[in-house]
């Protein structure tokens, strides 16, 4: 994915589903290149700055959540 980092109208990123948090995110690669230049294994939701990723709005339902994925849509270029 590195590789398409700086293409028009591509964002690179991994949506990830914290299970424990009842939370969904959306990391954009930036934020991995990041972590790995900081000497980081993972990425942690309680000690990772907010401005570095995006809460996808969710509802929690019984098992699993109803997300709103438009949000991604919306994003600045910059992301």
């Amino acid at each position: 994915m590195k590789s398409y980092l700086g293409i028009k109208g591509i964002r690179c990123g991994v949506l990830i589903w914290f299970i424990d948090h009842d939370k969904e995110v959306y990391v954009p690669i930036k934020t991995f290149l990041k972590l790995k230049d900081d000497d980081k294994k993972s990425f942690n939701i309680k000690t990772t700055s907010e401005e570095d990723y995006i809460v996808i709005p969710t509802i929690k339902k019984k098992v699993f959540l109803d997300a709103d994925y438009s949000v991604l849509l919306n994003l600045e270029e910059g992301w």
